[in-house]
């Protein structure tokens, strides 16, 4: 793998961060190898955000964009980018503070426990079953409520397999409020 590569799946990592995050390198990994594909149209929009995760990186870091290889420029958006950037979308859609309850690294890992991904510690990693549920995410194959997918509702009014993604996350941080208030 190339050392841009690796920079980039480092920043990605470090932007997700909890506490014990190294710990599940391999699922990470695993995560950004993974294309990430869509059956709703609208999670297109998902799919756009991982890829300008790119630029967004370019700018922090001082790169430009266009001196990437146009290979790195073009690749398919991975779950973990469309993961990462979702996170960074519900955590500046609730307060804009990395640092909050509210932050980036919490949506992204409460996502990871709710696809049933946080069993694959680096200690326990299992491919053959993290690339099974991740198939059974992108190809909708959870329970109506998202149990199995990104997020499970308590309360939904629709069938979750046949909504976007944004949604189903404006939705669950509704719930998520909610909650904390009463």
């Amino acid at each position: 793998m190339r050392r841009l590569d690796n920079l980039y799946f480092t920043w990605l990592c470090e932007t997700v961060r909890e506490p014990d995050y190294q710990n599940y390198s391999a699922l990470l990994r695993c995560l950004y190898e993974k294309p990430f594909s869509y059956i709703h149209p609208m999670d297109e929009n998902r799919w756009f955000d991982g890829v300008d995760l790119r630029k967004r990186y370019c700018y922090e870091k001082g790169i430009y964009f266009y001196l990437i290889d146009r290979a790195e420029r073009d690749k398919m958006c991975n779950v973990l980018e469309m993961m990462a950037a979702l996170a960074i979308r519900m955590e500046e859609s609730v307060s804009g503070d990395p640092k909050s309850d509210y932050g980036s690294g919490r949506w992204f890992w409460r996502m990871i426990t709710n696809l049933g991904l946080w069993v694959f510690s680096d200690s326990h990693f299992d491919r053959r079953k993290i690339n099974d549920i991740l198939d059974r995410f992108l190809n909708r194959d959870y329970e109506a409520n998202g149990d199995g997918g990104l997020f499970t509702l308590a309360h939904p009014k629709y069938d979750l397999r046949k909504v976007e993604i944004w949604n189903q996350a404006m939705w669950y941080l509704t719930e998520i409020l909610n909650l904390r208030k009463g």
